[in-house]
């Protein structure tokens, strides 16, 4: 089980067999994170140092935390590239950590658009998806 809430503050668990990991990341200025865990399961989290000027928050298989940076870049109605980081959780473990990530405006219809998403590592793509997205800039598939 995963669930996330986002805003200025994501708060995500997993768990199964009683076992419970949670992570909370917290903007206000500057990313805080707070994390527990109940035993087999490594305490979750990360160094929040790296993060740097991260706006965006990204939890792990789930396709609503790419609709943030996709809207404020109008990339669902616009043309244009950006390149960022942003503050990933990893799922099930909850780890927190940095990562480079691209959005590239490829296309629109009467559908939406089709923007290309990637993970960046070492200034080479590691992961590639294009995304379907809405007319209201909200992810409609993620293929992968």
């Amino acid at each position: 089980m995963s669930r996330g809430r986002c805003g200025s503050r994501l708060q995500a668990s997993s768990g199964s067999a009683g076992l419970i990991s949670s992570a909370t990341l917290t903007a206000s200025g500057r990313w805080r994170s707070a994390a527990r865990a109940s035993p087999p399961y490594p305490r979750p989290g990360g160094d929040v140092a790296e993060f740097g000027g991260a706006l965006d928050c990204d939890l792990g298989f789930s396709p609503l935390t790419n609709t943030m940076p996709v809207s404020r870049h109008r990339l669902h109605r616009e043309s244009g590239r950006v390149d960022f980081v942003t503050v990933w959780i990893s799922v099930p473990d909850l780890g927190v950590h940095a990562l480079h990530q691209r959005y590239e405006h490829l296309g629109v219809d009467t559908d939406g658009a089709i923007v290309r998403y990637a993970s960046v590592e070492e200034r080479r793509e590691t992961f590639t998806a294009e995304l379907e997205i809405d007319p209201d800039g909200l992810v409609r598939r993620y293929p992968g």
